[in-house]
């Protein structure tokens, strides 16, 4: 049953009142606002509640972890595709994730030949 938002003037005169109610359609409560002796001015249906929740529930925390952890492997010398692929950095944020679709994209297969991929050269010490 939908909720409607009213305000309306005793019919005696004096400040106008607002509420809220719950009742089928527009005209009954017009018509439960007469009974009271109250005249509308507006009678407006409730908006409905959105409950959209934004984000992954991955935390700035979580994403420090894992930049650490990527880094690290990086400069390790594993290739890309074998960091992203490790384990640890996929438990990092995969387990966070609340939706399938806000995992992360490792988690689907590296491309055929992805075994021979030459390691990244170690960044020079300063």
């Amino acid at each position: 049953m939908p909720s409607f938002n009213w305000s309306a003037r005793p019919a005696a005169g004096g400040d106008i009142k607002e509420g809220t109610i719950e009742l089928a359609k527009k005209e009954d409560v017009i018509a439960f606002l007469h009974k009271q002796k109250l005249i509308p001015v507006v009678v407006r249906e409730k908006p409905k509640q959105l409950n959209i929740t934004f984000g992954t529930g991955i935390t700035t925390r979580d994403i420090v972890i894992f930049t650490r952890q990527f880094t690290t492997m990086i400069n390790s010398g594993l290739p890309l595709v074998q960091s992203l692929m490790s384990n640890v950095l996929v438990a990092t944020l995969s387990e966070r994730a609340q939706a399938p679709c806000a995992r992360p994209a490792v988690l689907l297969q590296p491309p055929s030949g992805s075994d021979n991929i030459l390691p990244r050269r170690r960044p020079p010490t300063r």
